[in-house]
């Protein structure tokens, strides 16, 4: 019977401090974002150009015909706006835009990555191309 309750209190110890690890370092399991801080030259497509919108740097390219549309790029968890550039020459070379959206914490971008600040800055560059 004692060494039933040890082992009980032992996982019971056991989980607690595994759910505070994950409380402590929730923010980062759950944004982890690599710190890739390639220019967009660096990246292979010299022609996306970083804007300054409200202390971010996005990378953009207008679209080069009239009527051309602008495809926002969002380049997920984990990713990076380097890692996602390539991906769209083929839609530039249609002659549509694209606006790679920068992240707090993402990308060397200044700032900590949350839901909050993530909507926030999509928000406020998807207004700037608007």
């Amino acid at each position: 019977m004692k060494t039933a309750l040890r082992r009980l209190l032992m996982i019971i110890a056991a989980y607690v401090l595994i759910v505070g690890i994950m409380g402590v370092f929730q923010n980062s399991l759950i944004f982890p974002a690599p710190h890739d801080t390639r220019t967009p030259t660096e990246a292979g497509t010299p022609e996306l150009i970083p804007q300054d919108v409200g202390g971010l740097a996005p990378w953009y390219l207008p679209p080069s015909r009239a009527n051309g549309l602008v495809f926002i790029v969002a380049h997920g968890n984990a990713g990076s706006m380097a890692m996602a550039a390539p991906l769209w020459a083929p839609v530039a070379a249609r002659g549509d835009g694209v606006l790679l959206l920068a992240y707090p914490g993402y990308n060397g971008q200044g700032g900590a990555a949350s839901v909050q600040t993530l909507t926030d800055a999509t928000a406020a560059q998807v207004q700037w191309l608007c």
